[in-house]
């Protein structure tokens, strides 16, 4: 019997340098991950520059991913002046059309004539990846997985919420209409699930009361969602054998009041 796995997004920044790098007018550096760096949503992977002053001419650098460090794509430019604070500027950078990498590669594009002679070029601090994994356990086609959440409301005042799931295979050839998502038993009673052409949505509806009323999540607490996602038997084929499936979630916010959540989300409990 084969199987294939799956992997839990890890909102854990894992920076992979952490001392600064001077590469040189024209230099770079390639970097490997130990894990993959996952596509997921935005912004994937910073990239920090350190600049001494505030009238230096601006470096640059074009920042490149891969999967196995030959075959490289573009991210973008990076600066030293992008979201800069103080001597620091954060470069935020989605993968793009790679859905995971494990190298990056960053290449000084400082303009050599705008610098003196002994200028260094683009001064790295450090690289982040920002959506890593955890490794799940192996599943076989049929299978069910338990994974649970907790979404807390970190605001001042009680919220409205919607938790959006993301999933997809590492190669992106193959379709995930072979997996399927539900509530577990019994949480059904405060979480709502609905599917669609964009997706599924899953809302909190809680339990009415004064302390939570009209299924809110009061500012400060902190509740748990629990999925079980399904593998398909007969989709599960055996294009599927030894293959990844990247799954995380997107947690949405809204006030309680004047119908907001109706508005902006077409629902309301």
């Amino acid at each position: 019997m084969w199987y294939c796995k799956i992997m839990l997004i890890s909102s854990a920044l894992a920076s992979i340098l952490t001392n600064l790098v001077w590469e040189g007018r024209g230099g770079e550096i390639v970097v490997k991950f130990y894990d993959p760096i996952v596509n997921f949503v935005t912004v994937d992977v910073v990239v920090t520059e350190v600049t001494g002053g505030t009238n230096y001419p601006e470096e640059s650098a074009e920042v490149f991913a891969s999967q196995d460090g030959l075959t490289w794509v573009s991210l973008g430019i990076a600066t030293g002046y992008t979201n800069r604070v103080g001597l620091y500027a954060s470069n935020e950078l989605p993968l793009g059309s790679l859905p995971w990498a494990r190298y990056i590669k960053v290449v000084d594009k400082s303009d050599p004539q705008i610098f003196e002679a002994t200028a260094d070029g683009f001064d790295v601090l450090n690289i982040k990846a920002l959506h890593g994994y955890l490794k799940g356990n192996n599943i076989n086609p049929g299978d069910c997985r338990v994974l649970k959440f907790d979404i807390q409301n970190d605001g001042t005042k009680a919220m409205r919420v919607r938790v959006l799931p993301h999933y997809m295979w590492e190669d992106p050839g193959l379709s995930s209409d072979n997996v399927s998502i539900a509530l577990c038993d019994g949480y059904e009673l405060i979480w709502d699930i609905q599917s669609g052409p964009g997706g599924y949505e899953i809302y909190y509806i809680g339990s009415a009361g004064v302390d939570n009323p009209n299924g809110t999540i009061p500012a400060g607490d902190t509740v748990e969602l629990c999925l079980k996602v399904c593998f398909d038997g007969e989709l599960t084929d055996n294009d599927y054998q030894g293959k990844f499936l990247i799954f995380g979630i997107t947690a949405e916010a809204i006030q309680a009041s004047h119908d907001a959540s109706e508005y902006e989300w077409g629902w309301k409990p």
